[in-house]
């Protein structure tokens, strides 16, 4: 299909994406598509321009992990390919990890009962079930979420994390950020620390939202003007914060980019190690 398309990856790592398999997949896609950068693709949109007859395709890369430096970065660079990751700059100054992943390995630590008596006194919720949980502190208000946090560290004060958890999920750096081309990487913004925006109220969304762009223009010297919604969670109020302050915005929502997209909601297509499945993502033009 000749149309845009822009891919979501998240970690490339030995986990979810293995650097083999990754390696292989940008092969694939370079051989079938125009790779493009996401400024170039938003720019074809906003222009009303018809896509390349191959299809065009720019990649994304969610949560500015460091396995985004160390592992796809090499790989990027080899074959020549334009990304865009997004990032979340006080996770940056903090070194800290987004919250879900650190609550989702804390859970996992926690027999079945302990997860439950948590879910009821924390969540006010019966189960046990890990996915289940991370959801719930996804959907309730912020200062509920961090009270859930808290609760969850208490319970899990021995927790360190692996050297593999670490590879995963540790925070790419500043110096790091500072050594990526800007010919071949740009980066775009995830907000401050990655909450879950309809969440919050108006004042903590503007700053989440305004200062993170702020942030990185400040530290990078480049500038900032694409947005990704942590989760991909958004409503009309979120969608009028980003809109004042980013040229564009992707959403976690599936799709092929249609002629006539609001820019502040592109969709994209999730990646995946299997090239059978991704090929019949990148052919579907619906989930």
């Amino acid at each position: 299909r000749p149309a845009r398309r822009v891919m979501m990856f998240h970690g490339v790592d030995d986990v979810e994406m293995p650097v083999a398999a990754f390696e292989r997949t940008l092969r694939w896609l370079a051989g079938r598509f125009n790779v493009v950068s996401l400024q170039a693709l938003v720019e074809g949109v906003l222009a009303g321009r018809a896509p390349d007859p191959r299809g065009e395709l720019a990649l994304t890369f969610d949560d500015g992990l460091a396995n985004h430096f160390a592992v796809a970065y090499p790989v990027l660079q080899r074959l020549n390919l334009p990304a865009t990751y997004f990032v979340c700059p006080a996770l940056i100054e903090q070194a800290k990890w987004i919250w879900n992943q650190e609550a989702r390995e804390r859970l996992k630590t926690l027999a079945a009962g302990a997860r439950r008596e948590f879910a009821q006194e924390s969540l006010s919720m019966a189960s046990a079930d890990v996915e289940a949980l991370v959801q719930r502190m996804k959907e309730v208000p912020i200062a509920d979420r961090r009270r859930a946090e808290e609760a969850l560290r208490a319970r899990t004060e021995r927790f360190a994390p692996s050297p593999l958890q670490r590879q995963r999920f540790d925070q790419i750096t500043w110096s790091e950020l500072e050594r990526l081309d800007p010919a071949l990487i740009t980066i775009g913004s995830h907000t401050l620390s990655h909450p879950i925006l309809p969440t919050i109220d108006d004042a903590t969304l503007e700053s989440e939202v305004r200062d993170s762009r702020r942030m990185l223009e400040q530290k990078l010297g480049r500038s900032v003007d694409l947005f990704c919604y942590p989760n991909g969670a958004q409503d009309e109020r979120v969608h009028a914060a980003v809109a004042r302050h980013y040229r564009a915005a992707v959403t976690t929502r599936y799709g092929l980019v249609p002629p006539d997209t609001d820019a502040h909601r592109m969709v994209r297509i999730p990646a995946t190690p299997s090239l059978p499945m991704l090929a019949w993502r990148l052919h579907r033009p619906t989930a």
